[in-house]
């Protein structure tokens, strides 16, 4: 089916309809060759001609007509068409490049301009050689100088004649001649420097008025010379200002700079009149001392990057391109030089990035598999002390191995931390109520450290998985304790911040309502480049055996994976600042209860499926003892096959989620197919991720995170099965 266009009339007499139609298609296809006909039929100048092409580079008309130029490459590494297409695309621009060989054409520097035809999906421009614009100045200059050439010969021949003429007519016109050349005597005189005009009317001799006249356009010839000489002048300093690189011309036998754009006066962070005649070594080959090796081994230089420094000290890292040319016997040295400071940060903090990305990675396989050998620890931990009572010698030992399970399980939270893609146990929380509570033990172990507490009476709450901002806290906490030795101050702020659209790019965080929490020791302080290493995994300053250099590395995770914004002032001797933006939430914050659930017993059949035997076996063992009774598989295949068999009889499914074969996602789906009322609780070593909140949105019932203890089981069982 394609769009046509018809007219349609109605004939009365014969009660008819008659009508003609024709393509959309076609008549914009006619359309187009047609103006590439045009197109091809325009020149201007020497070897001016109008150019179009599509933005997958098909020339459509020019010199490469039919061909794809979207590759070719100019001696200087231009991409000339992609250059022509960009420039197109951002509205219209000048793009300077060498004209590759075509039949007919010069291999020579050019200078285009190129728009874009969007309903075509077109680019069309035309351009001039560089050569030719100089040599239409450097021919009025020839043409300026044979004509004045010719009118002082016609002047001079004039003259002679006029002093024949006086000779033989001395007495009777002496005076008149000689007020009259008095006048053009005065007239030469200012032309010379002025843009002045004889009075024609003041000369009583014909021959004088008609040479005055010659004289006066002459003046106007030079005149209309030097506008377009300045015009061209103009046009030049408006291409060199609006070139976003910084350009500087410089003499290669003085190597002074002769020419510079204001883009490169604010990169060597000068005035243009500061650097102007002035040598490039004072500004940017300080450490060659005279020697250029541009100029002495005779290369071009293409993107090579260097340091630039600033009269404050200040090394700005840009991108230079260098090339000479010939102007009239005398070599000049085009340096370009584009200020990468922003991509260079941009480059660190992407590698930053990927380094604890990898690490994350690493840390979550961990975590998982430590989580699950933890499992068999805190299951059996808590089977044996269904039977042991509290006056028992070796109870206090179980309750000791289930603390010590618990402060294992926190550092696998750590490790999960720094995992950023993984969710958390969020919910809407007061920072103020969290802080304190840290504030307090933390205090009641470093006596020596002063504290200040500032608090925002009426804080926003914020949506945090509460574990995890603890962690955050003792981890900026100790931190800080090690910074201030044997004593300081520790100051803890908050308040509400709103960042505005204005504010966006200073803060590098998306506009809206958060938190700040400002974190602040007056300890040893950091210099940059231990800053800029601080949030790196395994990177630390604490002796040997002190410190793992994974605390800010796992704050860094935790803050950026609940959408926040983690930054760090500090400076040597002064102390640390750590700056921290939570998205603000309009939720009520939720309560905490501190009660230890207590067990709850339940029947019925429960289907545990997991890879891990430990899991498997000791898993089972709890749901006994909780009431269950209990079918176990140990992968998804069979935990499928065991449901279709009883699922009349099964009240509820424990699925691991990772497991070899079938992982916990298809085993769900297939659970579901069978049975779509199927009651199912998640169960990994992993915190939630983006898998199971998928599949707790496609109706699982709830998610119990290894190791869990009997009474964690039971509560969390019955949540799925009362579901």
């Amino acid at each position: 089916d394609f769009p046509k266009i018809a007219f349609i009339k109605y004939f009365e007499p014969l009660d008819w309809f008659i009508g003609t139609g024709e393509y959309l298609d076609d008549v914009a296809d006619d359309i187009q060759k047609e103006v590439i006909d045009r197109i091809e039929q325009v020149r201007f100048g020497k070897d001016g001609y109008v150019f179009a092409g599509t933005l997958d580079g098909i020339s459509l008309a020019g010199p490469a007509k039919g061909r794809n130029m979207l590759q070719v490459t100019d001696p200087n590494g231009v991409k000339i068409v992609q250059e022509l297409i960009s420039a197109a695309r951002d509205g219209g621009r000048f793009v300077r490049y060498t004209m590759p060989e075509f039949e007919g054409l010069r291999n020579a520097p050019k200078l285009s301009y190129a728009v874009m035809i969007e309903d075509w999906g077109w680019y069309i421009g035309a351009g001039e050689y560089v050569g030719d614009i100089e040599a239409i100045i450097s021919a009025e200059q020839v043409r300026l100088q044979e004509r004045v050439r010719t009118l002082v010969i016609s002047i001079l021949s004039i003259l002679l004649t006029i002093f024949v003429t006086i000779f033989l007519w001395a007495r009777f016109i002496a005076g008149r001649v000689k007020a009259n050349f008095s006048q053009f005597s005065s007239f030469f005189t200012e032309a010379a420097t002025q843009h002045t005009r004889i009075d024609i009317e003041q000369l009583d001799i014909v021959e004088l008025s008609d040479l005055a006249s010659s004289a006066n356009k002459m003046i106007e010839a030079r005149n209309d010379t030097e506008r377009k000489l300045h015009e061209n002048k103009n046009w030049v300093d408006t291409i060199l200002e609006s070139i976003q690189s910084g350009i500087v011309v410089i003499d290669v036998e003085t190597q002074k700079i002769m020419e510079a754009n204001t883009e490169a006066a604010r990169i060597l962070g000068r005035s243009k009149s500061e650097i102007l005649g002035r040598s490039c070594h004072e500004f940017m080959h300080q450490h060659e001392k005279g020697q250029c090796p541009i100029v002495n081994l005779g290369k071009d230089v293409l993107q090579e990057e260097q340091a630039i420094v600033t009269p404050e000290g200040q090394k700005r890292p840009v991108l230079k391109t260098a090339s000479r040319i010939d102007s009239e016997g005398r070599e000049y040295l085009i340096e370009s030089f584009i200020d990468i400071t922003e991509i260079k940060t941009l480059e660190e903090r992407l590698r930053q990035s990927e380094q604890i990305q990898a690490l994350g990675t690493l840390a979550g396989g961990i975590a998982h598999d430590f989580n699950n050998l933890m499992m068999g620890i805190q299951g059996r931990t808590s089977i044996m002390l269904q039977d042991v009572p509290p006056d028992n010698p070796n109870y206090e030992h179980l309750q000791s191995i289930t603390q010590y399970i618990k402060t294992a399980s926190n550092l696998t939270t750590q490790l999960l931390g720094i995992a950023r893609g993984g969710k958390y146990d969020v919910q809407p929380t007061d920072i103020n109520e969290i802080l304190h509570q840290q504030v307090v033990l933390f205090s009641r172990t470093k006596k020596e450290i002063q504290i200040s507490e500032h608090y925002a009476s009426a804080i926003w709450s914020v949506e945090v998985d509460g574990n995890q901002m603890i962690q955050v806290i003792w981890n900026l906490f100790i931190n800080a304790g090690h910074a201030m030795g044997e004593g300081g101050m520790l100051s803890i702020e908050t308040e509400n911040s709103t960042i505005s659209e204005q504010e966006r790019e200073a803060n590098d965080v998306s506009p809206g309502n958060y938190v700040r929490l400002t974190i602040k020791d007056n300890g040893i302080g950091m210099d940059e480049e231990t800053m800029r290493k601080a949030f790196d995994p395994f990177f630390t300053t604490k002796e040997k055996d002190r410190g793992t250099g994974l605390g800010l590395a796992s704050v860094y995770g935790i803050i950026k994976n609940h959408k926040g914004h983690i930054t760090l002032r500090s400076k040597p001797g002064v102390g640390t600042t750590v700056y921290i933006l939570l998205p603000a939430s309009d939720k009520r914050p939720v309560k905490s209860d501190d009660k230890p659930p207590a067990i709850t017993h339940g029947e019925g059949m429960i289907l545990l499926i997991d890879d891990e035997k430990m899991v498997r076996d000791v898993g089972s063992e709890m749901l006994k003892i909780l009431g269950y009774n209990v079918l176990v598989a140990a992968d998804g295949e069979q935990g499928v096959e065991l449901y279709q068999e009883h699922k009349e009889s099964i009240s509820a499914v424990i699925l691991d989620m990772i497991m070899p074969t079938m992982g916990g996602k298809e085993t769900f789906r297939k659970l579901k197919e069978i049975d779509q009322d199927v009651k199912v609780m998640l169960s990994s070593g992993y915190s939630r991720d983006g898998d199971m909140e998928t599949l707790l949105s496609e109706g699982c019932q709830g998610f119990i995170q290894k190791p869990f203890s009997l009474e964690k089981l039971s509560n969390e069982l019955k949540k799925v099965l009362d579901s």
